[in-house]
């Protein structure tokens, strides 16, 4: 898509695709990216998520490392968060 590719960064080192793993970095700071189903990807924070093809995907890691690294806090403009927010820690 032409409009999400001009949005893109693509200085050295930034965007990056390889057989394995990828990163999206866009010119404002966010970034999408692809962890690993497996224990290596545990201890990491991730806002969202998206499971392809969740059928092959071990159960047990499913609910013990990759659904909590999506367990972060909404923040706010000025980085911090508010308790009473009701999708903290959704």
């Amino acid at each position: 898509m032409p409009a999400l590719d001009r949005e893109l960064d693509r200085r050295p080192g930034k965007t990056r695709v390889s057989k394995d793993y990828c990163i999206f970095m866009f010119k404002n700071g966010s970034y999408f990216d692809n962890i690993a189903a497996t224990e290596k990807s545990r201890g990491k924070r991730r806002h969202g998520g998206l499971i392809e093809e969740c059928v092959g995907v071990d159960g047990e890691i499913l609910s013990q490392v990759i659904i909590p690294t999506m367990n972060v806090s909404r923040l706010c403009m000025d980085g911090t968060s508010q308790q009473e927010e009701t999708l903290n820690k959704s």
